[in-house]
C-alpha cells in the first residue's frame, strides 16, 4: 500500500467538557476520532467504521487539544466545531476487500459464524429468550444470523454494481438522461458532483403510456451505500405494495448513485431523484398530482429531501400527490456525531441494523460543502410546510429509528397545515418493506402495505376501489 497525503475535516462533538466520538467527511477513506484516555489529547485513527480499535484502527497521529483552533466563546469544547488535518494514509482501508484475500476472508467468516448456529437453534426455542417475545422462532434465528454475519460483509466494503444495462430486468428497465442544467439548483449544485444518466426498474412492467395513470416513485434504502431498485433488491416490497394499491398504479424505482462508489457522495443521490421525477413529468407526461413519492430507510430520507426541493423550486411548484415513508432515516446527523448509535439504542437488541452499516453510510455520503445538520440531510431538525402534500409514515416499534421517526412526525405535525398519518408495527424491526422476506417479516410487510393502499384510496383518492 503506498501512502498518500489526505486531508480530513474532523468534527469535534464536545460533551460535558470532554471530547466525543466523531466521524470524518473525507472521500478517500474512513477516519474515526476516538475518545482518548487523556482528555487533553485527540487521536486520529484510520480504519473501518467499528468503534472497536482491536484489529480495525491504526494510530496515524495525535494532536494536543489546546493546539486545535476553535471558535471563540465555546469554552471547553461545549459545542461542535471542525478542524482540518493533513495526514499520510494508505490508499485502501479494508485488506479483506482485496483479491485474493477476499476468498480467504469469506472462508474466515463462514468458520466464525457457522459454529454459533447450533447454539442459536437451541437457545431461541423458548419464546421468553427471543429478542422479542412476539417474534416467531424463524424471525429470532434470522435476525440473529443476519446481525452476526452482516458486519463481516460490511468490512469488505463492496459497492453494488451500477450497470446501465437491462440485465435480469429486461423490458422493465429504462435509462434516463439528466434534465436541463437549470433543473439542478441551489443544494444540488456541487463543484464535483454533476447529474448523470441513471437507470430504473418499472413494476410490474414498463408502461407504453402512463400519462393518465398514477405512479409511485420509490427510492430504495441501504444507508446510501447499497441497493439499486432492481428485482433482486426490491421485487418483494414492490410486489406487496402493488398488490394493495392495486391497478392502475405502477412503481418506478430509480437506480440512484450510492455513495459507496467514488464521487457519488451527496448530492448525487438527490440529483438522481430529481432526474427520475422530471422523467416522469416531462418525458412520460405524468402530471405531478398523479405521482406519489415513496422511500424506505435512506430512501425515505431522499423522498423527504426531494419533496423539500420540489416545493422550493418555484412559487407554484409541481407538487406530488402524496408521500409514503417506510422506516425513514430522518437524522443521520445523530449518527455522524456518535459511531455507536445503533448498539446504544434502546432497540439495539431487536433490530438488524448495526453500527458498522450505519457508519459506512456516514463515512461516504456527506459532502465537504454541506453540514450533516443540513435540512436536506437531517430533516428531523428542520420541519417544513408540505404545502398540502400529505405524508404517510410507517415505523417498526422495535427498530432503532423508532424514536427519531416519532419525533419527526410530531415536528411535522407541529407545522400548521401539515397532514401526517402514521402506521406503527408493534414488534417489527427496521424496514420490512425491503427486509421482510429476508428476515421472516412478510406478514408485517403485508399489513403495512395494506394500510398504505387504504390510505391512498381513502384519504388521497388514488388507486382502484376494492372489487
Amino acid at each position: 500500500m503506498r501512502p498518500e497525503a489526505l486531508q480530513y475535516q474532523i468534527r469535534f462533538n464536545g460533551k460535558n467538557n470532554s471530547l466525543g466520538n466523531t466521524m470524518n467527511v473525507a472521500q478517500k477513506g474512513p477516519v474515526a476520532l476516538r475518545q482518548p484516555t487523556n482528555p487533553d489529547e485527540a487521536r486520529v485513527w484510520l480504519g473501518g467504521a467499528s468503534a472497536s480499535p482491536a484489529g480495525v484502527f491504526s494510530l496515524l497521529d495525535s494532536y494536543s487539544v489546546p493546539q486545535l483552533p476553535r471558535p471563540a466563546g465555546l469554552g471547553n469544547f461545549s459545542h461542535p466545531f471542525t478542524h482540518t488535518v493533513t495526514i499520510m494514509a494508505p490508499l485502501t482501508v479494508s485488506l479483506a476487500s482485496r483479491h485474493p484475500l477476499r476468498a480467504i476472508y469469506i472462508l474466515y467468516v463462514i468458520l466464525a459464524v457457522a459454529p454459533r448456529v447450533p447454539f442459536w437453534l437451541i437457545y431461541y426455542l423458548p419464546r421468553s429468550l427471543r429478542q422479542h417475545p412476539q417474534w416467531s422462532y424463524k424471525q429470532a434465528i434470522l435476525i440473529q444470523l443476519f446481525k452476526t454475519a452482516f458486519p463481516y460483509a460490511i468490512n469488505l466494503r463492496l459497492a453494488p454494481p451500477m450497470s446501465l444495462d437491462p440485465l435480469a430486468e429486461k423490458t422493465q428497465w429504462v435509462t434516463v438522461k439528466p434534465s436541463p442544467t437549470t433543473t439542478y439548483m441551489d443544494i444540488l449544485q456541487d463543484p464535483d458532483i454533476k447529474p448523470e444518466t441513471i437507470g430504473g426498474t418499472w413494476y410490474p412492467d414498463a408502461p407504453q403510456q402512463v400519462s393518465n395513470q398514477p405512479v409511485i416513485l420509490h427510492l430504495h434504502g441501504g444507508a446510501f451505500v447499497i441497493g439499486d431498485g432492481r428485482k433482486e433488491n426490491m421485487a418483494f416490497g414492490a410486489n406487496v405494495l402493488l398488490k394493495h394499491v392495486r391497478s392502475p398504479f405502477r412503481i418506478f424505482a430509480p437506480q440512484y448513485r450510492v455513495s459507496s462508489h467514488p464521487n457519488c457522495r451527496f448530492p448525487a443521490a438527490l440529483q438522481d431523484a430529481v432526474t427520475a421525477y422530471e422523467y416522469l413529468r416531462h418525458e412520460l407526461g405524468v402530471p405531478a398530482e398523479h405521482i406519489v413519492l415513496s422511500g424506505d430507510s435512506a430512501g425515505g430520507n431522499l423522498a423527504i429531501a426531494l419533496l423539500r426541493y420540489i416545493l422550493s423550486t418555484s412559487d407554484v411548484p409541481p407538487k406530488p400527490r402524496a408521500v409514503l415513508l417506510w422506516s425513514p432515516w430522518v437524522d443521520p446527523a445523530a449518527c455522524a456525531f456518535d459511531a455507536n448509535v445503533a448498539s446504544k439504542n434502546r432497540n439495539g437488541s431487536t433490530d438488524f441494523l448495526v453500527d458498522e452499516f450505519v457508519n459506512w453510510g456516514i463515512e461516504t455520503y456527506q459532502s465537504p460543502h454541506v453540514d450533516w445538520t443540513n435540512a436536506y440531510i437531517s430533516p428531523l431538525r428542520h420541519p417544513f410546510d408540505t404545502q398540502g402534500v400529505p405524508l404517510w409514515v410507517q415505523l417498526g416499534e422495535v427498530e432503532i429509528l423508532a424514536d427519531d421517526i416519532i419525533r419527526f412526525v410530531e415536528a411535522m405535525r407541529g407545522v400548521k397545515g401539515n397532514e401526517v398519518d402514521v402506521h406503527s408495527d408493534g414488534y417489527a424491526p427496521h424496514d420490512t418493506f425491503i427486509a421482510g422476506k429476508l428476515l421472516g417479516f412478510e406478514r408485517e410487510a403485508e399489513v403495512a402495505a395494506k394500510a398504505a393502499g387504504e390510505w391512498l384510496r381513502e384519504k388521497v383518492a388514488l388507486g382502484a376501489s376494492k372489487t
